[in-house]
Formats: structure tokens, sequence, C-alpha cells
């Protein structure tokens, strides 16, 4: 079940929050602030307080292919319920994520685990919070612009796609001299961000977040978005982690609804057993 935890903390993690910032970006199709674009992607999930989904999730690795579902619910700002079952639909495994806890229950040996943020985000030698994880599963920026940072950002008219980004695209995508790299962080810090956002529904494509330090790598991409209670949401969503190794995750949206206030049940039986990673 060590797996399993690695997993969840791979697929609802890693880098980022929020966004603001205030350049102009043209071109001869289109011709929209990045502030404006920005408000545009946050403002898809401003009226929504209630997430519920089923999932059905592929997870490939070099160990092999590994494939169960998933349910979430979801209460903005506030909780994450995942219930983890295998395709028998047997639960394995539980997860509730707070604002400041996380806790875990393994049904297979009758344990636990609880910690924090702070725990896991030394744990996994990167930047982990509550919303973070929220905003990966509302299809929402994952990172947060200073506004004394210089942003990059090109339209594709082939595409029809803004992409953004806090460094040169080139840079995430060769290699780099120490000297090189030590000179990029210093002025742009370790983690570097880019997102690729559609010129006709200005939804998000894409997201990829490097960690130029550790040479991790998170890369999201979103497709076939549907109406759904009034929202735009993705039918299905792939997670790239790469660095030492890969874990490429594809999850498939069963269904979802949004707004409808969910039961979110989590006790640790008093027999459990309490374990440490």
């Amino acid at each position: 079940m060590r797996s399993t935890f690695l997993f969840l903390v791979s697929i609802f993690v890693l880098w980022g929050c929020h966004t603001k910032k205030n350049i102009a970006l043209t071109n001869s199709e289109r011709k929209i602030s990045v502030d404006s674009l920005l408000t545009s992607v946050n403002s898809t999930g401003d009226n929504l307080q209630w997430l519920s989904a089923k999932y059905a999730i592929k997870v490939e690795n070099k160990d092999g292919t590994k494939s169960f579902k998933s349910v979430v619910r979801l209460r903005k700002d506030s909780v994450i319920w995942v219930s983890i079952t295998p395709l028998m639909g047997i639960e394995v495994a539980r997860l509730l994520i707070r604002q400041d806890s996380v806790f875990m229950i393994n049904r297979l040996n009758s344990t636990y685990f609880k910690g924090n943020f702070d725990f896991l985000s030394e744990k996994f030698k990167t930047q982990l919070d509550f919303n973070t994880i929220q905003d990966l599963l509302l299809a929402q920026p994952l990172y947060s612009y200073s506004a004394s940072e210089k942003l990059w950002h090109k339209y594709d008219k082939n595409l029809d796609e803004f992409t953004l980004s806090t460094v040169k695209q080139s840079h995430m995508y060769k290699d780099l001299d120490d000297d090189k790299k030590e000179k990029l962080m210093g002025k742009y810090g370790h983690l570097w961000h880019t997102m690729s956002v559609s010129g006709e529904s200005l939804l998000i494509q894409s997201q990829e977040v490097y960690d130029a330090a550790t040479l991790n790598k998170l890369r999201i991409r979103y497709s076939n978005y549907k109406d759904r209670d009034g929202q735009q949401y993705p039918d299905d969503i792939n997670v790239e982690v790469s660095g030492i190794d890969t874990i490429n995750t594809k999850i498939n949206v069963s269904s979802v609804s949004l707004n409808k206030k969910k039961k979110i049940s989590f006790r640790i039986p008093e027999k459990y057993e309490e374990v440490t990673f």
C-alpha cells in the first residue's frame, strides 16, 4: 500500500497555486492581456463549491500497469475525500485531505497514516499544499506568478492556443549545463511553469512544471471538456510525473456532479495501527 500512497501523492500534488499578471498578449488573430486571460481561466471555477466524481485510473511505470477506480468528493477550500477500489469494487484505501492535514486508511492490512503538508513536502522534496491538489482536480492553474517576474507568452495560430511560461520554453525541453541552470534558478527560482489555454474556450489544455533543482517534471493534459451542471469539466486527464522514475497516469472521468452536497465519512477504526513512511 506504500506504492498506492506514493501514487496518490504523485497524482494529487506538486507545485503551485493561483495567478495574476499584467502583460499584453497580441497577435494577428486575437488580442487579450495576460491578466484578462488568467482572470477568465480562474473564473471557470468561481461558482463551484462541490465536486463529486468517479474516475477509472490506469497507472504505468517501470513495474508495469495497474488499473483501479476512485471516487472523489471535494468541498472547495475545505476537504477532499478519496476512495480507492480495485476493479472488483471493494474499497482498499480511503484518503482525507484538509487544509492542514492528510489521513489515509489502508483496509488491506488494517493500518492508517496521518501527517501534514510540511511532512509530505519534506518527504517528497516538493512544495505541497491543499490548494495545489484542489486546483489539479478542478483543472485550475497550479502556479502563482509574482508581480516582479517576467512572463514569456505566445499564440499558436494553428493550434489556437495561448502558451504562458515563467521561463523560455526552450529551457524546459533541453539539457542545460550547471552554470546556465544555476544562473536561471537564481533569476527565476527552481520551479518553472508553462500552461497552454484554448484560444476559443479559454480552458486549460495542458500544464507543466519542471523542478530545475531535482530534474522532476510534472505534465498534465486535459481533454474532451463537457458541460457538467453548467460548468466545463474534462472527460480525460493525463498526468505524467518524471524524474528518476516515470509514472504515467491516465484518468477517465466516468461521472461527475457539481455543486451537489455529498456526505463525507472518514473514521479510523480503533484496532488499526498507525504507520509512517
